[in-house]
């Protein structure tokens, strides 16, 4: 098991790896200066206990996305946003929607999360964290399991 602990940084993201717009995000990021900082994992491996990131995993249905920093937990649109402002740059403008209401941010989140796999059905094979290394940032190409 990977554990908060093992892992420096401290900046986890979590995502769908079932999902084919997860999986193109995950590649996209992690190509990006800023995205190589971060450990990126599926939900699946945290909630069968696979990493623990320091916290329990989430009650109810968890977000297509997920993103931990130190002990705080971001959900939804807030996630997104903080996932794109540490790409620096020009991305970090993507954090001036945080002045847009949250209830509206998070809705347009809900309705793009609901709609994800219009682009592939759930459990094409997709690019996924290579965990051998430790470091989370390599891919392997496999089929993913469903949540």
């Amino acid at each position: 098991m990977v554990s908060m602990e093992s892992w420096e940084n401290g900046t986890w993201v979590f995502y769908d790896g079932d999902c084919l717009l997860c999986s193109r995000l995950y590649n996209w990021f992690s190509r990006r200066p800023g995205g190589s900082t971060l450990r990126w994992e599926t939900l699946s491996r945290w909630k069968r206990g696979e990493v623990s990131p320091g916290l329990p995993y989430p009650s109810g249905q968890p977000d297509s996305l997920l993103l931990i920093r130190g002990n705080r937990l971001f959900r939804e649109s807030e996630a997104a946003l903080e996932l794109f402002g540490r790409l620096g740059g020009a991305w970090r403008s993507a954090l001036l929607l945080r002045y847009v209401p949250r209830t509206l941010r998070d809705a347009v989140y809900r309705w793009v999360a609901r709609n994800r796999y219009l682009l592939g059905p759930p459990g094409n094979t997709c690019k996924l964290p290579d965990h051998r290394s430790g470091t989370g940032h390599e891919t392997t190409t496999r089929t993913p399991t469903v949540l």
